[in-house]
């Protein structure tokens, strides 16, 4: 594992060659202002999570919560739908097999069909 990069935090002095260069000084004071408005408002925004987090956090995990539960039930009612779905089209496959082949116990089309009035309807075209 890495360890933290402290380097941002760091304060640069002018190199000796810039030391009496006033545009490098006005250079760093520039960066040591901006690191310490930044350190501000990290501890600002540390000592709102420490006051509002808790309970910020509890009320969006009960908003998950109630989003996980309107989907399960979603997904519950949706398998029920499809299950029908799948139950209907098998009932629909096993009707006009048993007309078209003939029935379930080797009866011919006719008498298979005479069972059950949907067959009987089709051949008539209703």
């Amino acid at each position: 594992m890495e360890s933290c990069d402290f380097s941002r935090y760091e304060l640069n002095l002018p190199s000796e060659i810039l030391q009496n260069d006033p545009h490098a000084w006005k250079k760093s004071i520039s960066t040591a202002r901006a690191q310490s408005e930044y350190q501000k408002n990290r501890l600002q925004n540390l000592e709102l999570l420490k006051g509002y987090g808790k309970s910020s956090w509890l009320r969006r995990i009960g908003d998950l919560e109630r989003v996980e539960k309107g989907l399960k039930m979603r997904v519950k009612k949706l398998k029920g739908e499809r299950e029908m779905k799948i139950f209907c089209v098998i009932i629909i496959f096993y009707v006009m097999f048993v007309c078209v082949r003939g029935g379930e116990f080797g009866e011919s089309q006719e008498e298979g069909c005479s069972r059950g009035g949907w067959c009987e309807n089709s051949k008539n075209g209703k």
